[in-house]
């Protein structure tokens, strides 16, 4: 399976670059800059190896990479003095002069944006920097009004700022690249408080190539070739890192070691470029789209943004476009579901092993059974439907848009399928990690998560968190079950109702949490309310979700010594009640 996987991604880069080196010509080399906006390392691997390997001198292009000279990155494109920029996707978008500004790839498909503030100053939450100075871009700005901070109450202060200017006190908080942790923070990170806008569901596509409008109009083919030599290049430099560091190191003398470059790369291209998952350069518009809408939703644009000319498209047949829509479509979903299929082996072999000899081995099996029979079914079906609307999409080419919408909610119902595998693998198999933890943060985080799901328009979402002592538990599984309860809320609310709500209540009595969480939607009838702990049970094959939610619940309380009990009325709502023990460092109930 692994070699399958391995040889149906080295094929497809194989297509992809036999495709487009076909279409090269002989050209006159033509003089073009590159203004990276930052000092040189391995953040450009992909520009330095285009550069080293002539895909720039392939399709006539002569380049210059500019690093920092201290001008703002879009104003010193829209003033002509370079001719190609980088920054991240959600500077361009909040910039007034967006209409004027074209973007042409997406090389980090995650945002690498992060805040930092000094423990030293009492910053443990986002709460507690209200009424700070805050240097800090859009998506910073986004990820507090999505913790519930007034945004009003605080100074922001640029995109970016020097590290030395946090440790002096000028400002209480600053934002920098993920990329960056260690060549700031050295040994000392446990002294900062690190906020990631990820975490709280603002999910921005990270660095992206752009231009302006004008080079667009004026030289659209020399667009494409910049493009698709910048995305060979990091294609070449994510297979070849240790060369491109000594060219970062050796060429462009870069100032840092080649520890600090080579961790860099690890973050660069496992968490933000995400090659195995998405082919480099990548870009979607409805993900444009979400990210416009947050933008204008929050108040931080004064108008709805338009895409249409904003987002580059090469001036080459629909047919064309929309073969390689399916077909990155399709590898993905392939890929996704190679990956869960080792995932479930592996487990499965795994429990084996454990329960060798032990009278719950045949109970194991037969769980196993099903889990296997039950994954089958859930991943084939939605890979039935994309293979099936690709057919309908040969057939009838006038209705591209509504087919890719379909195809585009298969692959959403596998991937949230696919997390919920993931939390269950996780839960079974990894030690438990107690830490003190805020359960007011943990349930704000959650609810603001939610807040963005399907089917969560208007709904109230209630909390009355008295927990005032010290509270140590595992803080992923306590988010596991938060965010499968609330989503459970969201998923089979009461449409009939004019107000849908969930109520969450939290208090600590006796060195345990009584955690309840209640809503006004459909409820559980009786005769399922016996069963609803089973691994994938759902009360009817129209029921939305996995059937895996309340069986991870389950699990997962029982492995904190927690307790469980849930009352409900068909047609009135739910009530999960839960007792989680307060954990100590020894792993043992306080």
């Amino acid at each position: 399976m692994k070699i399958s996987i391995k040889i149906t991604i080295s094929l497809l880069v194989l297509f992809y670059s036999l495709g487009t080196n076909a279409q090269l010509l002989p050209l006159e080399d033509e003089e073009i800059s590159i203004y990276l906006g930052w000092s040189h390392q391995f953040q450009f691997a992909g520009y330095y190896a285009a550069v080293e390997q002539g895909y720039f001198k392939e399709v006539g292009l002569e380049v210059e990479l500019v690093p920092n000279t201290g001008e703002d990155n879009i104003n010193a494109i829209l003033s002509k003095k370079y001719d190609y920029g980088i920054v991240t996707a959600g500077v361009l978008l909040a910039n007034d002069s967006l209409d004027q500004l074209t973007v042409l790839a997406a090389i980090m498909q995650q945002s690498p944006v992060s805040l930092i503030a000094l423990k030293a100053n009492g910053i443990n939450n986002l709460h507690d920097l209200a009424e700070s100075d805050i240097v800090g871009s859009t998506e910073i700005q986004m990820m507090m009004i999505s913790a519930g901070v007034d945004i009003n109450s605080l100074k922001f202060h640029g995109n970016y700022s020097g590290f030395n200017n946090l440790i002096s006190g000028k400002y209480d908080a600053i934002s920098f690249f993920v990329t960056d942790q260690k060549k700031l923070l050295g040994n000392d990170s446990l002294l900062f408080t690190i906020f990631r806008p990820l975490e709280y569901g603002i999910n921005f596509y990270g660095e992206c190539l752009f231009t302006s409008r004008n080079e667009i109009n004026q030289n659209p083919e020399r667009a494409i070739k910049v493009k698709e030599a910048v995305i060979k290049g990091w294609k070449y430099a994510v297979e070849h890192q240790d060369e491109i560091i000594a060219v970062i190191q050796q060429k462009y003398q870069s100032n840092l070691t080649k520890e600090e470059l080579t961790r860099e790369a690890e973050i660069m291209i496992h968490s933000l470029v995400l090659p195995l998952f998405y082919d480099i350069g990548d870009m979607q518009y409805n993900k444009w789209q979400q990210m416009a809408k947050l933008l204008h939703d929050f108040g931080l644009v004064n108008k709805p943004i338009i895409l249409e000319e904003f987002i580059f498209e090469p001036p080459t047949e629909d047919s064309k476009s929309l073969k390689a829509i399916i077909w990155i479509t399709t590898m993905i979903i392939l890929i996704i579901g190679g990956f869960l299929l080792l995932v479930i082996l592996y487990n499965k072999q795994l429990k084996i092993a454990v329960n060798a000899r032990t009278k719950s081995l045949e109970k194991s099996n037969q769980e196993m059974d099903r889990f296997v029979y039950s994954i089958s079914h859930d991943i084939r079906s939605p890979l039935s439907s994309v293979q099936g609307l690709i057919n309908i999409m040969k057939i009838d080419p006038n209705e591209h848009e509504k087919y890719l919408g379909l195809i585009e909610s298969s692959i959403i119902k596998l991937d949230n399928y696919t997390k919920d595998i993931l939390d269950y693998t996780r839960n079974s198999r990894a030690k438990l990690s107690p830490q003190l933890i805020d359960v007011n943060e943990i349930v704000d985080k959650c609810i603001s998560q939610i807040r963005y799901a399907s089917n969560s328009n208007n709904m109230q979402f209630n909390k009355d968190i008295t927990v005032k002592e010290p509270y140590c538990t595992d803080p992923w599984r306590f988010e596991v079950i938060l965010n499968n309860l609330l989503s459970n809320a969201v998923k089979y609310r009461e449409k009939s109702r004019n107000q849908s709500f969930v109520n969450i209540e939290a208090v600590l009595v006796g060195g345990r949490l009584k955690l309840n969480i209640s809503d006004n939607g459909i409820g559980i009838d009786k005769e399922h309310l016996g069963k609803i702990y089973g691994m994938f049970y759902r009360a009817s094959e129209e029921s939305q979700g996995s059937g895996l939610g309340l069986y991870i619940v389950s699990e997962t309380v029982t492995l904190l010594n927690g307790i469980i009990d849930i009352k409900s009325t068909f047609g009135e709502g739910t009530t999960i009640e839960l007792e989680l023990p307060n954990i100590n460092i020894d792993n043992k109930s306080v």
